[in-house]
């Protein structure tokens, strides 16, 4: 089975949080494929050398937080975390694909109705109150069997994005 970890970044502010990210991957669980796509602008061989398995350099992201769209739809893995660069390993997580033996996708709750920012910034007042019961899907981990009905999926979930 060809698994791994999928990063994304397009801007030089989450660039240091995701190298750190990955290297604790790498530390954790050297033998998962590591794939980044990156945008023109950051890449450089040197830094991502070792690192990364796959180093996808993109023209421009699609959205200006991170190219996650084009890295669900490129990975060349067919079993894949997704994952947000400011997300630490601090332990292996191989069960994390065991959830795929059962489900096509799996994403970790959001947190962000407890986000001091969030709050601060009065984010959750323009939105409408539902309850923690059901909480939003957090985009930043997201554990998928990447197939063709994962990346209509994903070009549905764009569209709806944009």
């Amino acid at each position: 089975m060809n698994r791994g970890v999928v990063y994304a970044c397009s801007h030089e502010r989450w660039l240091g949080e995701t190298l750190v990210s990955a290297e604790s991957c790498r530390q954790h669980m050297s033998d998962l494929a590591r794939e980044i796509f990156i945008t023109r602008d950051l890449h450089d061989g040197t830094q991502l050398a070792g690192l990364f398995t796959r180093v996808v350099v993109l023209p421009e992201a699609g959205h200006a937080h991170r190219p996650r769209f084009e890295a669900a739809l490129q990975t060349g893995l067919n079993q894949a975390i997704l994952i947000d660069g400011d997300t630490l390993f601090l332990a292996p997580v191989y069960e994390l694909f065991d959830v795929l033996d059962h489900f096509d996708i799996a994403l970790a709750a959001a947190p962000q109705y407890f986000s001091p920012q969030a709050i601060h910034l009065g984010v959750y007042d323009l939105l409408p109150k539902v309850s923690p019961a059901l909480p939003e899907w957090n985009g930043g981990l997201i554990v998928a069997r990447v197939d063709d009905a994962f990346r209509r999926m994903v070009e549905l979930w764009v569209a709806l994005f944009r």
